[in-house]
This record gives C-alpha cells, sequence and structure tokens, in this order.
C-alpha cells in the first residue's frame, strides 16, 4: 500500500490493475505488483474491462496547455514529456464505463459504451489527438519522467460533452481499432473456425490446442504486423481461445448447434426449429416478434440519429446554431424526437 498520496493520486492507484504491465519504454514487457513499480515505471497499463478515464496523446510541442488554449475543461491528469512537450490527458468520469469481455458475466450497457466513445472522439477531434491511442498503456503519472499536474476533478459525460462536437458514432463503430474492437473481431472470425473445427475432434485438450493455434495465427496475420500492437499482447489470443472452446465444446452435440454455424439474417437469428406439423412452436414464434419489433425500433432509432447528427453538421458548416427549431427544419425529425436525442447536440 502506497502512503500519503493526495485524493486524485490515489483514485488512480486504486483504478490501476494489481498487477499491471509496465514498461521503461513504450512496449510493455514486464507484469508486476503495482506496488513495487509505481514510481518506477515510465509507462503503464490502465484496465482494459473498465473505462473511468478519458486518456488522450497529444502527439505535438506544448500540448500541455492545449485545454486553457481551446477553453476546455481542465484535465484530471496532464502528463507532459519534459523533452518535447507532448501530453497524456486523462480525464477522471464519475461513471466508469464496463467493456464486454468473452468471459465477463457483468451487465453492459452499449448505450453508455458508445456514448463514452463518441465523447472520446469529440475530443480527439478537437485537439488533434492521436486517434489510434486507446489508453491501454499511458505515461506513468507517477514517473519522475514525466512533468505531471493532478487536478482533483471528476467529471460526467454530459458535461465533457457540452465543450465538443459529437461525431456519428456508427462512423466510430465502423471504423473501431481499440483494443476491445480489435479482441471482438478476433472473436467473431475464429469462432466461425472453431464450430466447423471442433466435429473432428474427440478430446478436448486436442481442440484447445489447435482452436489455439487458429488464434494465434490471426494475431500473427491481423495485429502482430502491424505497428503499434503493445496494446494487444500475444497471450490475449490465447485468453480468447480458451473462452472459446469449452463454451463450443459443451454444447458440440446439442440438437441446435449447426445453428451457430450458418448465416442467420438481420437480426443473426437461427433458423427456428419447426414441430411436426412444421409450424413454428408458439414461444418461439412470439419471442421472435417481439425481436423483430425491437430490431425494426432499433433501426428507426439509428436512422433518426443519423438525421439529427447529418442535419447538425450541415447548420454549423453554413454558419447556423444547432437549435431545436433549426434542427427540426433542416431534418425533418420530430420536435419530441430531437429532445429525445438532445445529448447529441
Amino acid at each position: 500500500m502506497i502512503e500519503n498520496l493526495t485524493p486524485v493520486q490515489q483514485r488512480l492507484y486504486d483504478f490501476l490493475p494489481e498487477k499491471p504491465r509496465w514498461g521503461f519504454e513504450k512496449q510493455a514487457r514486464y507484469i508486476a505488483k503495482k506496488d513495487d513499480i509505481l514510481f518506477k515505471a515510465n509507462y503503464i497499463q490502465l484496465p482494459t474491462q473498465k473505462k473511468k478515464y478519458v486518456a488522450l496523446d497529444l502527439d505535438y510541442e506544448l500540448a500541455g496547455a492545449a485545454w486553457m488554449n481551446d477553453v476546455l475543461p481542465e484535465p484530471t491528469v496532464t502528463i507532459i514529456n519534459r523533452e518535447n512537450s507532448h501530453a497524456h490527458y486523462l480525464y477522471e468520469i464519475d461513471n466508469p464505463v464496463m467493456l464486454p469481455l468473452l468471459n465477463s458475466t457483468i451487465k453492459i450497457s452499449w448505450k453508455a459504451i458508445n456514448y463514452f466513445k463518441a465523447v472520446q472522439a469529440g475530443y480527439q477531434n478537437k485537439f488533434e489527438a492521436d486517434k489510434g491511442f486507446t489508453g491501454y498503456l499511458i505515461k506513468n503519472p507517477f514517473s519522475s519522467k514525466w512533468r505531471t499536474w493532478w487536478a482533483d476533478r471528476v467529471y460526467d459525460l454530459d458535461y465533457l460533452a457540452e465543450f465538443v462536437d459529437l461525431p456519428n458514432i456508427y462512423e466510430i463503430i465502423e471504423n473501431d481499432d481499440s483494443i476491445e474492437g480489435r479482441h471482438m473481431k478476433m472473436f467473431h472470425t475464429c469462432r466461425k473456425i472453431a464450430y466447423r473445427l471442433v466435429k473432428d475432434y474427440s478430446d478436448f485438450d486436442e481442440y484447445l490446442h489447435i482452436l489455439k493455434n487458429v488464434c494465434l495465427d490471426y494475431y500473427r496475420e491481423n495485429i502482430m504486423m502491424k505497428d503499434g500492437n503493445d496494446d494487444f499482447p500475444i497471450i490475449e489470443a490465447i485468453g480468447i481461445a480458451k473462452s472459446m472452446a469449452p463454451w463450443i465444446w459443451k454444447r458440440r452435440l446439442g440438437k441446435n448447434f449447426k445453428n451457430f454455424t450458418k448465416n442467420k439474417g438481420a437480426m443473426k437469428l437461427a433458423k427456428p426449429e419447426r414441430g411436426v406439423d412444421n409450424k413454428i412452436p408458439l414461444a418461439e414464434a412470439t419471442n421472435r416478434k417481439s425481436l423483430g419489433a425491437y430490431y425494426t425500433h432499433e433501426t428507426r432509432r439509428n436512422n433518426t440519429v443519423d438525421k439529427i447528427l447529418a442535419a447538425k453538421k450541415r447548420l454549423i458548416e453554413s454558419g447556423e446554431e444547432p437549435t431545436i427549431k433549426n434542427l427540426v427544419k433542416e431534418s425533418g425529425v420530430s420536435k419530441p424526437s430531437i429532445y429525445r436525442y438532445n445529448h447529441l447536440i
């Protein structure tokens, strides 16, 4: 336990993993207890499952004062490179956002995740920060290598969003190359192969071994060969295989297993099992009707959001204020709907 930390320092210390990855350079080559390396590590890992800080990398001179120049909220932590005055910013948020992990049982809110990403992207645009920076590995503010400013400030995302334009969240998702984005792409690609391969094995250990090789091959071809893959170590590729293998193996003999490998249409629903009368069971039909209504609702919602954001962009580009009245006229969306999504404005 580290003593004599200020409240803002204590919160960051508590948030760090118990055994984070760390390094003297940007490559986080080591793993150790945080108490042992807190003041020694120049770079240190933040948790991958939880976002408590909007982390930004400002890769230009005098970056430490950029927030003052643009009259933006003061970062909770400003970490400045003494040699070139580049900086990392950390904005602490009051309600951490949980990210999906394959073996997680916690409740995930995609709305919260997408809103966090939109706010982060808005600040990246405003500061002209590095959009490839994931916040997985940061300059360690406790290291004497950097000049660090601490501000005991905690923000909610709504407040931070007031100072920037939020980009179209669907474009962010489509181009997501963050650690969790690459993680899920790898999972979905490899699981399709895993479903096909499982029928060829009668021993779980052999199946797990081959699945590790599948994930490692994907890693070598799609992750390792790219620059800046330090936040996606090879051990995570093995972890994905270990997460998939037991789940698939347990279900491989089930009568509905074949549905996992099929294309499932717009809603990704498996082909339903029919009764002897060739009719879909009532419970299944009711469930699908409910899912269909939800899918239609979400599709309409997404289209509405796109219209509002596009209208807002056109108004700003033409020099007009994106007021409710102007947005109604420009987008064709009703006033109640625009009020419903006022956090985007």
